[in-house]
C-alpha cells in the first residue's frame, strides 16, 4: 500500500516531465485520449433509414433491407452499443476488411479494362464509415489544397475550369490516371494523416479499416474467385475512399505549386 501512495506521488512529476514528448500517434494510457465523440442510438436510426435501398449487400449477405426491417425493434439500440465500443477501442472487426469485387462496365465492349471495380464491403462497416467521416472532413477539409476539387463537397470540375478562364498564364493538362484507387500506397497516408491533426482516435479507426487485414474476392459471371490479400490502395465505393484519396494526392499538388505557383488541377 505504501508503494501505491508513493507511485501516486511521483506519477504528476512523470506525466509533466514526458508529456510532450510523447508521440501524438499514441493515444493509449494518456489523460486526453482524444476518443470520438459517443454515438447516439437517434443517429445510428437515421443513417439506416437514409442508407439507399438499392444498394448491393456485401459478401455477409445482410442487405440494408434487413437493418431496416430491424428498427422497429431493440437492435438499433444494440447496435449503438456495438458502434460506441469500437469507438472507445478504436478498432474495427478484421471480416470488415473482406471486400466483394463486382466488375461495373463504363461502355458496352464487355472488356475487363472498360470495367470499374467497385468493393462491396459488409453493410455495418459502411454505416459505421458514415459515423467518422464528418469527422474526417472536418480534420482535413481547411488543409485539401484549394485545386483539389475533386471528392469535395459543393465543388466539381468545372470550377478549375471556370477559374482557368479568368487567368493570364494558362496550362491545362487532361490527365486522367488508370486504377486510380488502386495505386496509394498505404504505408504513406497513415503519416499524412497524423501531419494533418486527424484526432489520433480517428486515425486509429481508419487504420484497421483500410490499413490491415484487407483482402478481396473478385467475381464474375457468377463464378468467385479465391480471396485475395491487398497491400495497396482503397476499396473503391466506400465513402471514405475519396476523401483519403484527396489526402494522399495532397502532397503531390502542394509540390507541384512550390514548384510552378498557382495552377489548377482537375
Amino acid at each position: 500500500m505504501l508503494r501505491r501512495i508513493f507511485e501516486k506521488i511521483i506519477h504528476p512529476e512523470l506525466i509533466s516531465a514526458t508529456a510532450s514528448q510523447i508521440h501524438p500517434a499514441q493515444s493509449g494510457f494518456t489523460k486526453s485520449d482524444s476518443t470520438l465523440h459517443p454515438l447516439q442510438l437517434r443517429k445510428v436510426r437515421t443513417l439506416i433509414n437514409t442508407y439507399p435501398s438499392t444498394k448491393a449487400c456485401g459478401e455477409d449477405g445482410i442487405h440494408i433491407l434487413v437493418l431496416k426491417a430491424q428498427l422497429p425493434g431493440p437492435f438499433a439500440h444494440h447496435l449503438t452499443t456495438v458502434f460506441n465500443i469500437l469507438l472507445r477501442l478504436q478498432a474495427t472487426p478484421s471480416h470488415w476488411n473482406h471486400a466483394l469485387v463486382v466488375m461495373l462496365p463504363k461502355d458496352s465492349t464487355g472488356l475487363a479494362a472498360k470495367c470499374r471495380p467497385i468493393s462491396l464491403t459488409p453493410m455495418l462497416r459502411r454505416i459505421f464509415e458514415k459515423i467518422i467521416h464528418p469527422e474526417l472532413i472536418s480534420a482535413t477539409a481547411s488543409q485539401i489544397h484549394p485545386a483539389q476539387s475533386g471528392f469535395t463537397k459543393s465543388d466539381s470540375t468545372l470550377h478549375p475550369l471556370q477559374l482557368a478562364n479568368h487567368s493570364h498564364r494558362v496550362f491545362r493538362v487532361l490527365y486522367d490516371a488508370m486504377h486510380a484507387f488502386d495505386s496509394p500506397l498505404l504505408h504513406i497516408l497513415p503519416d499524412e494523416l497524423l501531419e494533418m491533426g486527424v484526432p489520433p482516435a480517428l486515425c486509429k479507426c481508419i487504420h484497421y479499416l483500410f490499413f490491415t487485414n484487407l483482402a478481396s474476392t473478385m467475381i464474375a459471371n457468377g463464378v468467385k474467385s479465391r480471396m485475395i490479400d491487398r497491400r495497396r490502395g482503397l476499396f473503391q465505393g466506400t465513402i471514405l475512399s475519396p476523401p483519403l484519396f484527396n489526402i494522399y494526392l495532397n502532397r503531390l499538388l502542394i509540390k507541384f505549386t512550390a514548384r510552378f505557383g498557382s495552377f489548377f488541377w482537375w
